[in-house]
Parts: structure tokens; sequence; C-alpha cells
């Protein structure tokens, strides 16, 4: 039988090779720093740029710090060719850039040049945008689709509306958008040329005068003497009906300064300085909205032209306490 099994001097050969194949080998523990770390499997101690930079949307990123599509135009109103900074930003398609105005754009066919990429058109649904689109203080985004930066999203270009057009002497104005108030017309209008402006104050005040008899021809009756004038006019078609007897033995009672005002409120409306006033109660069969006018005899004197209605009573006024006389009034008119 064969002998399969090494001699000393055949292992001491096999070992030796053994070791020289192991030599400078790592142990299975072993473990390496990564780059940016300062210790085995710990946090990198700053960021490595990308072997090579990526374009995100037109702006270069090689992992070393942030981007941004933002940038400020402040061109010149009446310049065409508007110029916006941006940091990294390149020319292709697909690159977006959002742009603040400072100054509203008045020239036709604006361009814009981002980081000196090259002036392109600027384009609102495919077309030149309108000059006054791109106004101060509108934030606006646009897209390089490869020829043109296009606008966007959609803008508020509502022009139905005209400006409102003032009526002259000779010419009728039209409807539209009325001119802005400026500051302190907060209490004008508006009128037809267009101007904002207080009222004219065209009333006429006058004096008042409380009787019927003035014959003045700038006031105006009190609302005393105008209730009192319709209640003439209303009897103008009054008709004839049973008198009344004051005896000579009715309470007559004085109306003064302290108490007119609690006996007889309306009064002074009437008789502002008391020339009658006294008075006494006849009972009478009429209603509180009755029109009656006692029609005492001629030469009747000391008897008020005033008397008070209400229901089944009419107050009779005197200019001086009238106890002891007696009077017959023979009809009355009742409108």
């Amino acid at each position: 039988m064969a002998n399969n099994y090494l001699d000393k001097n055949s292992l001491i050969y096999l070992w030796g090779k053994i070791k020289a194949a192991l030599a400078g080998k790592s142990n299975t523990d072993h473990t390496h720093n990564y780059a940016g770390s300062s210790s085995a499997g710990g946090a990198a101690n700053s960021a490595t740029k990308l072997q090579t930079a990526r374009t995100i949307d037109g702006v270069d990123f090689n992992g070393t710090s942030a981007i941004a599509h933002f940038g400020t135009c402040s061109t010149a109103a009446a310049t065409a060719a508007k110029v916006v900074a941006c940091t990294g930003f390149k020319l292709v398609t697909g690159a977006r850039i959002i742009v603040k105005f400072t100054i509203t754009n008045t020239v036709a066919n604006p361009t814009l040049n981002v980081n000196g990429s090259g002036a392109k058109a600027i384009q609102y649904r495919g077309s030149a945008i309108s000059a006054g689109y791109l106004a101060a203080n509108r934030t606006l985004e646009f897209v390089y689709d490869g020829s043109a930066y296009q606008l966007v999203g959609d803008l508020d270009t509502n022009t139905t509306y005209a400006a409102f057009k003032a009526a002259t002497a000779s010419a009728a104005g039209s409807a539209g958008l009325v001119p802005a108030p400026a500051a302190g017309k907060q209490a004008s209008y508006l009128r037809g040329d267009g101007a904002w402006a207080v009222p004219p104050d065209t009333n006429t005040w006058r004096g008042i005068v409380n009787n019927l008899t003035s014959d003045s021809t700038t006031d105006s009756l009190s609302a005393a003497q105008g209730k009192e004038l319709k209640r003439l006019v209303d009897n103008a078609g009054a008709k004839l009906v049973d008198g009344f007897t004051i005896p000579s033995t009715a309470t007559w009672t004085q109306l003064t300064a302290d108490n007119v005002a609690s006996l007889d409120p309306d009064y002074l409306q009437f008789d502002p300085t008391l020339s009658f006033p006294w008075f006494t109660d006849v009972t009478y069969t009429c209603g509180a909205d009755d029109i009656i006018e006692p029609m005492f005899p001629n030469g009747t004197e000391g008897i008020g032209l005033y008397s008070r209605i209400s229901a089944n009573k009419i107050r009779v006024y005197a200019d001086s306490n009238k106890n002891g006389t007696a009077y017959t009034v023979p009809r009355c008119k009742k409108g």
C-alpha cells in the first residue's frame, strides 16, 4: 500500500509556503478610516466633491455647497436686455430661473441673460411677453426650452374694463374703472367730470316765525304754527255742531313757567309768552282726533284763539282767572 503521509521535512516545507502566502495580509477584525473620517466608521469631517459635477435644472452641483435658482433683475425699464446673476447657472434645455424684478419693464421684446450665458427672448404662451408683465416687485419663474425663456404659469391679464371716461359739456362719458381717491378724500364723491369733490352745500337756511300773522317772506313757520295752519285748512270745510256753556263756577287753573311742562306740555308751542295762561276743561262729546273750534260770540274778550281737544273734553284758555263769569258758546265748527 502506498505511503500517503508527509514526513517531517515535507511538513516543514509546506508550513513555510503557507506563511509566505499570508505575509502582509490583514486580520479579519481589521478596519480602515475612509476619506474624510477621523476614525474607522466615523462621520466625514467635510463633504467630498463629486468627481464629476452635475447640472440640476441648469445650475452646477458638485457636492460642496447648496445651489439656488434665484436672482434679482434691476435692469433699467427702457433696456430690453434684462440681466440676472445666479451662481453656477448654465444655459441648457430645461434650465430654470426664478427672477424678482425691481423695475417695471417698458420696452417690447425683452430678453433675459443669466450669468452671461447669452440673451434669450422671454415668452409668455409661446409669444413675446408684453412689456408691462415684467413688473416691479413681481417674482416670476422661467424655463429655457432650447431657444427662449418661457414664463411658468399664468398672469392676471384681465383687461375687460377700461378706465372711467369723464363727461364734458359737449361729450358723454363712459363706464369703467373709476380713478382712485387720494388720501383725505374719504368724504368726497366722484363727479361726472372725473374729479373727487365735496358735495356742495345748497341748503338755504331760513328763520322761524311762531305766528300765522307774520308778513315775512324769508322765514318759515314753526312746527306748531304749521300744525295750526293745517287745522285751519282742514276746518275750511267744517260743519257747525252744538256749542257748550262754561258756568261761572268753573275752576280756572293758571299755567306758569314752573308748571306748564307738567300740566300742559304742548301749550308753549302755541303761546310761548303765556299770554293766555288760565284754562278750564269743558266736558264735550268728541274724540281726541276731532277738529273742534269753539265759536265764541263777537266781542268776547280775554279768551284765547287756541283750544285743546282731547277725548270728551275741550280746554279753553283765557288771559286771566274767569271764575265768576259764565260763557255761552252757541256753535262749534267741526272739521
